[in-house]
């Protein structure tokens, strides 16, 4: 499980940093919506699988929307960023259907994991 909670910080600093980046070119594509999306699906895919009990997936769910807000929140005050709702709900919905998709195929990645000798 090592390898799953270092990919989930190293996963977590390059979300946070290009969450806290100011854009190049002063406009981000029209579809990082998928992309807050897809990191967020990636980070509760990768908390979830480390988490052993209802209590700890719960507690990784408000951990991953409060960080989504918090990098919103911050984004306000970062020049050539602003905050808002519709990367809020992606980010949200990626971390739902992150633990949705964990929790439905949980077994199956573990035991792909295991035959690929990356967890014991």
């Amino acid at each position: 499980m090592k390898i799953i909670k270092a990919s989930f910080f190293l996963f977590l600093i390059v979300v946070t940093y290009y969450s806290l980046k100011s854009p190049d070119s002063g406009d981000l594509p029209a579809n990082d919506k998928v992309g807050h999306f897809l990191a967020y699906f990636v980070l509760a895919g990768n908390l979830f699988l480390i988490c052993d009990s209802l209590f700890q997936r719960q507690n990784a769910l408000l951990f991953l929307v409060l960080y989504g807000l918090s990098m919103e929140f911050i984004q306000s005050y970062i020049p050539g960023r602003d905050a808002s709702l519709l990367d809020i709900i992606a980010n949200s919905s990626g971390t739902l259907l992150g633990l949705g998709f964990i929790y439905v195929f949980q077994g199956k990645i573990l035991k792909l994991l295991r035959a690929l000798k990356l967890i014991s």
